[in-house]
């Protein structure tokens, strides 16, 4: 500071133009022609009075053409035109602004569509006529969309509810050793690639004392598969508990070759125990390998007798026999086991691993022996995604 007694000058103002009123309707026309949705202005009678390009691009018709007319005047869809109208006539009358889902309408391809509506009605302060004014959106998509969604989840509870069942199908643990009793230790997995699979297994007393096992394999996995193994579960429990083996399963195979289709048949083995001699006979239509790991840890695969259910008559060849003895077992595996992938090995899981595995857990319970043959699977796997249902059910002596 100088201490001068001059007067100070300020700097003028810098004042920003302001637009005229022309240029301030030119810029919302040119906003308005950039949305997307269907702008329009509708006058008492829902006469159109303005409407934005997306409305001529609709209708193909410049705006010329459209102002002065009602919808129904010009769309070729008399109903849905009038149907859009009556939505327009309520508002009015009501004089509330209103949010209009699910309004029919016929899209530019011809086929049906919906879309939302949101209108305020309002005074013109200059002629003080009623009028309208609206947005719409075509919501077809969107509603599409939700409906997959919610199908999608009333599949996936269907779903879950079908693996919950099959689930409650598979006898636990408390069973198995009132099954096996003092003569065999039994222990099993099963795990559907699906929400439910085509692979179950069983256990049980038939009416003679016999200790019966079987395990089942239906072509696909998924829920169809789930409910053809459910099936033959049935009948298998029903003639196994009641047959000789060789007779079950040739009755079984009659009942299950009635309800197949062509292209599906079931893979099944059944074994039967006598309690007294330990003598256990397996008879095997298309299930393989049967295992017969001895105490020493020395393994042999069993004949399979016949072809698979449903694909037609079985043979007379007599189940297989032999004494388990302790420490002895027998292993049944469904063939998502040994065909199991990796994601970062070339090749599947194969016999030849299974076969070392299960020697190597010669001498332990049968659960040890599960839980080590799946440890194995999972460990190869890597954390690929099974391709297909993984049973394993084990019966060892006592």
């Amino acid at each position: 500071m100088t201490g001068s007694n001059e007067p100070v000058h300020l700097a003028e103002p810098i004042l920003t133009p302001q637009p005229s009123d022309a240029e301030k309707v030119t810029l919302l026309l040119q906003v308005l022609d950039l949305i997307p949705d269907f702008f329009y202005v509708q006058d008492s009678q829902l006469r159109l009075r303005y409407v934005n390009a997306s409305v001529e691009k609709f209708w193909s018709k410049n705006r010329a053409e459209l102002i002065g007319k009602r919808v129904s005047d010009f769309t070729e869809h008399k109903e849905a035109g009038e149907s859009i109208e009556r939505i327009g006539g309520l508002i009015m009358e009501r004089g509330v602004p209103m949010i209009t889902d699910r309004v029919p309408y016929i899209r530019e391809s011809g086929v049906a569509g919906f879309m939302r509506r949101v209108d305020i009605p309002f005074t013109n302060t200059a002629s003080g006529e009623k009028m309208l004014i609206g947005m719409a959106r075509d919501i077809t998509d969107e509603l599409e969309l939700q409906q997959t969604k919610e199908a999608s989840a009333a599949l996936r509870r269907e779903l879950e509810i079908a693996r919950t069942i099959q689930r409650s199908l598979q006898p636990n643990m408390q069973h198995a050793q009132k099954t096996g009793g003092a003569v065999v230790d039994l222990a099993a997995f099963c795990e559907p690639a699906a929400f439910a699979g085509g692979d179950f297994f069983d256990w049980f007393t038939a009416a003679d004392g016999r200790i019966i096992l079987c395990l089942g394999d239906v072509t696909g996995h998924g829920v169809g598969p789930a409910l053809l193994a459910a099936e033959c579960r049935a009948y298998s429990r029903v003639l196994l508990h009641q047959l000789p083996l060789g007779e079950a399963m040739q009755r079984l195979n009659e009942l299950m070759l009635a309800d197949l289709e062509e292209g599906r048949f079931v893979t099944f083995v059944a074994v039967a125990i006598d309690q007294q001699s330990r003598v256990a006979e397996v008879s095997s239509a298309g299930q393989g390998p049967l295992l017969l790991r001895r105490a020493d840890g020395v393994i042999t695969e069993l004949e399979v007798q016949h072809a698979p259910l449903g694909i037609g008559p079985l043979g007379a060849v007599p189940p297989s026999r032999m004494v388990l003895g302790a420490g002895d077992a027998i292993v049944l595996v469904s063939d998502g086991v040994y065909e199991a992938t990796s994601a970062t090995e070339k090749g599947r899981f194969g016999t030849a691993r299974m076969l070392e595995s299960l020697s190597n857990s010669a001498g332990q319970t049968a659960a040890a022996t599960v839980s080590q043959l799946i440890a194995a699977v999972t460990g190869f796997a890597a954390g690929q995604a099974a391709e297909d249902d993984v049973t394993v059910l084990v019966a060892r002596g006592v």
